[in-house]
């Protein structure tokens, strides 16, 4: 019995961890998506490869392509800034396991005046670099322009 009430002590403070590891890291994401949105709104994304992104980090923008520096997902975003183009990720889902975390979410894109020119599903494969989560894998499934 003794044994019996042990084990559920010690499941009921793992399951408490991981629940708050989850809401941790969960919250990070959050707060790391809206700085990146208020970059696009103040019209200047700065160094976003380097500030949310792991060094060895890769994305999948939407359309194809790949990008393998955090110098080249910088100037990715800056080419979408320059088309006056809005970009505000919004979490749906977010797994952690340990220093790794999964994220599926939705991406907005609209142009300066506000209007949604796209809605595009990510995966987001996310890692903790000295003691902070950042972009290990970024994955856009872009949706093909309306036809003219």
């Amino acid at each position: 019995m003794v044994r019996l009430i042990l084990s559920l002590v010690i499941i009921g403070a793992c399951c408490s961890f991981t629940a708050h590891a989850n809401e941790a890291a969960e919250a990070a994401i959050k707060a790391a998506y809206n700085d990146i949105h208020q970059r696009f709104l103040a019209g200047d994304v700065g160094d976003v490869g380097g500030d949310f992104y792991t060094k060895d980090a890769l994305f999948f923008p939407p359309m194809g392509g790949k990008i393998d520096s955090t110098e080249g997902i910088t100037q990715s975003f800056v080419g979408m800034l320059e088309h006056g183009l809005i970009l505000k990720p919004v979490p749906v889902e977010v797994e952690v396991y340990g220093d790794v975390a999964y994220e599926r979410g939705i991406g907005y894109l609209s142009n300066q005046q506000g209007e949604l020119l796209s809605k595009d599903d990510y995966m987001v494969i996310w890692k903790k670099e000295d003691g902070h989560w950042k972009i290990y894998r970024d994955l856009v499934r872009g949706t093909p322009p309306p036809a003219n």
